[in-house]
């Protein structure tokens, strides 16, 4: 929506990681170095940590285009498992189609695939993302593995990324053993003050801009709002532009970046300017939603039995999630899609699904997330609930904060993709109604959702 008004080719500060938008400061690159360099000369065990939001995400995907030909390389998101997911997914990801009934049954068939490997000239990388969660067992079994293998030969290499707290299980004395084996270790901070500034520059050039639409204030606003997490910038600068964008504005004030922050329920971090920390959720009233509450929920209980009824064919199949109905991508521009001719009498319901601890829709949803931008083309007097959930892992407060998030994110993207954001209503509720059990990774991947419910006009009428 914003993009033409100042002249951007794309959303400079879009929700999906895009290396076209890689953007490495000092500490950046002495990071990407270093984890080069230990890859390259097959090193044990590399370490990259930093709070949530720092970047490590964008260093892993930088690491990943340069790895040399000769390394397969195999990634665990989330190594919340129990020892045997663990193993079965780890040999999915090296490409190991084999199911194992104990440790020592995969032990045997991963030592012989280690040697094939050599043999073929490949050494073996693992990458496990949310490093803090992995329990002192499962280190052991890890470092067990990197023994594997014959005499001389390359052996298992891994490299972990993780939040501080993995530091911290470092130093427990059970993981001696482990420890001894890091051979390269990086931590990486918020962007600092001085170069927020030549961040919003880059990103807006990669856009297609050459103009920066920040003022100095504004720019000064953002890093406070912030802490300079890069992730958090973005979500407060994408707002920023949409906002300015519907006042007829050419540039983005310190006001706009402080009404925005307020919207997004974000303060300044609490320390000096120097320092970088996560900022602080400000727990705020609820925005109440512009819909009757009862009428709503007397919608919602009958919609699963009347969908079939009033929903026509022609929005296409139904894709069964937890229990709901979701829509189907039906491709084609919104203009020609079948979609055209629909007009629900009921609330439809479109499920967004989001990785562990992260604001960008999983790859798998965008698809979803596309069928409700023409939905919405093509229905120009529905409007949509978009509210947010996380797992229950973790602070309830972050948790809270990394839902509203997760629904600014999927409003931001209907708002910059045409859709007029007095339509959209969005909240975040954090661990509420979670849709499967905590217990589970399986369960927890489930309930970091965004659900958006589409309603005709009169079921959000006053």
């Amino acid at each position: 929506m914003y993009c033409s008004h100042f002249g951007f080719t794309i959303k400079p500060f879009q929700i999906n990681t895009d290396p076209g938008f890689l953007w490495l400061g000092k500490q950046h690159k002495e990071a990407l170095a270093v984890l080069q360099s230990g890859v390259m000369k097959s090193r044990s065990f590399l370490v990259l940590t930093g709070d949530v939001g720092t970047g490590k995400t964008t260093l892993l995907n930088a690491l990943f285009e340069n790895l040399p030909d000769n390394v397969l390389a195999a990634r665990i998101p989330d190594p919340k498992l129990d020892l045997l997911d663990f193993i079965h997914f780890m040999a999915a990801a090296f490409g190991i189609n084999e199911s194992f009934a104990s440790m020592d049954d995969f032990i045997i068939h991963f030592e012989r695939f280690l040697n094939e490997q050599y043999h073929l000239g490949k050494t073996l990388l693992l990458i496990i993302d949310e490093a803090q969660h992995l329990t002192n067992d499962l280190l052991e079994v890890i470092r067990q593995l990197s023994d594997l293998g014959k005499p001389g030969a390359n052996p298992l290499h891994a490299f972990f990324i993780g939040q501080d707290e993995f530091n911290e299980k470092l130093t427990d004395d059970r993981n001696t053993s482990f420890r001894q084996r890091i051979t390269h270790t990086y931590h990486i901070e918020a962007i600092h003050k001085k170069d927020v500034g030549e961040y919003l520059r880059h990103r807006q050039r990669q856009a297609g801009a050459e103009k920066n639409f920040f003022s100095d204030k504004a720019i000064d606003c953002i890093y406070d709002f912030s802490g300079g997490l890069p992730r958090l910038i973005n979500i407060i600068c994408d707002r920023a532009l949409l906002t300015a964008y519907i006042g007829s504005k050419d540039a983005v004030s310190a006001a706009i970046i402080s009404e925005c922050a307020r919207e997004l329920e974000i303060r300044p971090p609490i320390k000096p300017p120097d320092q970088n920390l996560s900022p602080v959720p400000v727990p705020v009233p609820e925005k109440p939603l512009k819909v009757n509450r009862l009428f709503v929920l007397f919608l919602l209980l009958l919609g699963g039995y009347f969908a079939y009824l009033y929903i026509p064919a022609s929005l296409g199949r139904f894709y069964p999630v937890m229990g709901e109905r979701r829509v189907a991508p039906s491709g084609g521009d919104a203009e020609n899609s079948s979609l055209a001719a629909v007009k629900p009498a009921m609330s439809v319901k479109i499920v967004i699904h989001f990785l562990r601890d992260e604001y960008e829709p999983d790859p798998r949803s965008l698809e979803a997330l596309d069928q409700a931008k023409d939905l919405l083309r093509v229905n120009p007097e529905m409007k949509a609930s978009v509210v947010g959930y996380a797992d229950s892992s973790g602070d309830p407060q972050y948790k809270q904060h990394l839902s509203t998030l997760r629904a600014y994110t999927v409003e931001s993207y209907l708002g910059g993709n045409g859709i007029n954001p007095v339509r959209i209503d969005s909240k975040g509720l954090g661990i509420q109604n979670p849709a499967a059990s905590n217990r589970t990774w399986a369960g927890r991947a489930l309930n970091n959702r965004v659900e958006i419910l589409f309603h005709p006009a009169s079921g959000l009428e006053k």
